[in-house]
């Protein structure tokens, strides 16, 4: 699993994101462990938008797939 510093400087897209100034690293609130623990609860407002960056590990899109699927609380 890529850590969140790795995400944000040494992948491409966050890193010309964070360089860019169009986002902080303090703009990021949690990581996708974080989320699959409920140590943070996410989007909490409508303002936010979701980002997720792939690392390329198919478990890690799923567990994106499936908070997404929870947040909306489709049945």
């Amino acid at each position: 699993m890529v850590s969140r510093a790795e995400a944000l400087h040494e992948m491409s897209e966050p890193a010309m994101i964070i360089t860019a100034g169009i986002l902080s690293e303090e703009g990021v609130k949690s990581d996708v462990v974080e989320l699959i623990k409920e140590l943070h609860l996410g989007k909490t407002s409508s303002e936010e938008l979701p980002l997720f960056k792939s690392a390329g590990l198919a478990i890690e899109d799923l567990a994106a797939a499936l908070l997404v699927y929870k947040s909306y609380n489709c049945n």
